[in-house]
């Protein structure tokens, strides 16, 4: 019974996530994907597209996603994401464009793809989901899309070549996803209208195609392929609320009961096939993530709602302990998640994620030496490796160790999307101490372009290059000049 009752709890959750994303219309999965060899694939999948067009609609549509303010750059998540896709790529012969994964800031239940294999994960899909095998089918399904060029078949077809008038079609989704629906949606309209009112949307054929190339991905894998099934019925749980509010060519996945059927056939051969061998399956550490992501992105309300109702039912369940300390530390009450974040230490021993709050904690109450004890200890585990050297370069600084706080800032300035921007500021106030004017009014011009205070920015890059003698620096320095004039 007390099984039952959890299991009850968790739908009810789930249930509120689907209904929730209807409010507003699901970010589409638009994806323009890359030309594989035809001794790869039948001629009949690949694209009259040619792949320096596709980079040039890649270019331009990560551009317009970037400036949106909507990637996820907490590094847990986005290592959660881009692990499961990098585990499925590599099952893929070579591919002519790079795949990369990234989160996206927005609690729909969706993923997708853009141009250039490009894929993306919404924070609600995850929320969503029930384990990492799900949230690998959903993303094999898409890496399929890819691999067939699905999207820039449709493309080709209905004569899209202007690629101003695509990434209109994007920016239309992007902006319905971040904001009001039927704002985005008429953009999306307006863009069409003003190519050649193309239908943008995948085929039963296309969707029975990516599932079965995603359920071949999946099998090579340390995934269950049963994830795509119950993953797939969960996208049609999504569809039925309300999903008929969304226009026919927006529509992402057509056909989805019968895909259900077909998928159940395969499931079934393969599981009778008493010679598949697959590697062993990682640890992703799913259900810590999911909490956390819960636990960041709620309304206290709605968190002291949630995880209320969780941890009655499972009261030494790490994850939910967990979620709920994220939530209490977003609203400032330290004491109340360290009690939290201890109860879940006592189950999982010695877990980075639940070390690396308490950490923050410590930082967060003065005392920065008790952190700095804590971050030592997992500053080298690939979980948590960048967030523990942000903090870690914070609790530095609080103890004037600055030669190290510098070390581990410049180690997080070159990550690309870097997921803390106001690292850029403590190197800034760095140089500032060392009394070097030039890097501290070029790390500020960076600190501030950062956070798009363009006016602050190119006063610090204009400051800088007065003094500025490092050639890279000062070509780079000039470049964000550019960038910051265009903005204007």
């Amino acid at each position: 019974m007390h099984r039952q009752n959890l299991e009850n709890l968790i739908k009810e959750e789930k249930d509120s996530i689907l209904r929730s994303h209807n409010k507003s219309m699901a970010v589409v999965i638009v994806c323009l994907f890359f030309f594989l060899p035809a001794f790869i694939f039948p001629p009949s999948v690949t694209s009259a597209m040619t792949i320096g067009k596709e980079k040039e609609i890649a270019e331009e549509y990560m551009k317009a996603i970037k400036q949106s303010g909507l990637i996820i750059k907490d590094p847990i998540i986005a290592e959660l994401i881009s692990n499961v896709g990098n585990e499925i790529v590599s099952t893929l012969p070579p591919q002519p464009f790079k795949y990369s994964f990234y989160g996206f800031n927005v609690g729909n239940f969706n993923a997708f793809a853009t141009p250039g294999a490009n894929i993306f994960v919404n924070r609600g899909l995850i929320a969503a989901l029930d384990n990492v095998d799900e949230l690998a089918g959903i993303m094999a399904h898409e890496t399929a899309h890819a691999s067939f060029r699905h999207v820039a078949q449709l493309v080709d077809k209905s004569k899209i070549v202007n690629i101003a008038t695509l990434a209109g079609v994007l920016a239309g989704i992007l902006v319905g996803s971040k904001s009001d629906g039927d704002l985005g949606q008429g953009l999306a309209m307006g863009s069409l209208a003003a190519g050649q009112s193309a239908m943008l949307t995948y085929t039963r054929g296309h969707e029975r195609e990516a599932d079965q190339k995603g359920f071949d991905f999946i099998t090579q894998t340390g995934f269950s392929p049963t994830g795509l099934l119950t993953g797939l019925k969960k996208i049609r749980a999504a569809d039925f609320y309300g999903g008929d509010s969304i226009p026919d060519y927006l529509k992402t996945h057509p056909g989805t009961m019968q895909r259900i059927k077909s998928l159940e056939i395969m499931l079934a051969r393969y599981k009778n096939n008493p010679n598949k061998t697959k590697p062993a399956k990682k640890d992703y550490n799913f259900d810590m993530i999911k909490y956390r992501i819960l636990g960041m992105n709620k309304t206290s309300k709605e968190s002291d709602i949630i995880f209320s109702k969780l941890l009655k039912k499972d009261p030494d369940n790490p994850a939910y302990n967990y979620g709920f300390a994220m939530a209490l530390a977003k609203q400032l009450d330290f004491d109340k998640a360290n009690i939290y974040l201890q109860k879940a230490l006592k189950v999982k021993l010695f877990d980075p994620l639940i070390l690396l709050e308490i950490g923050n904690i410590d930082l967060q109450k003065g005392q920065p030496l008790k952190a700095v004890e804590v971050f030592n200890g997992i500053k080298d585990d690939p979980a948590v490796k960048t967030s523990v050297a942000y903090s870690l370069a914070r609790a530095q600084i609080e103890l004037e160790n600055f030669s190290e706080a510098k070390t581990n800032l410049l180690s997080l300035i070159d990550i690309p999307l870097i997921p803390f921007p106001k690292a850029y500021y403590y190197i800034a106030k760095i140089y500032s101490n060392e009394k070097n004017p030039s890097l501290t009014h070029y790390y500020l011009g960076h600190y501030y372009a950062q956070i798009k205070d363009t006016k602050n920015a190119d006063i610090h890059f204009r400051r800088s290059l007065e003094t500025l003698t490092d050639k890279q620096k000062i070509e780079k320095a000039n470049s964000l000049l550019k960038e910051l004039k265009k903005k204007k």
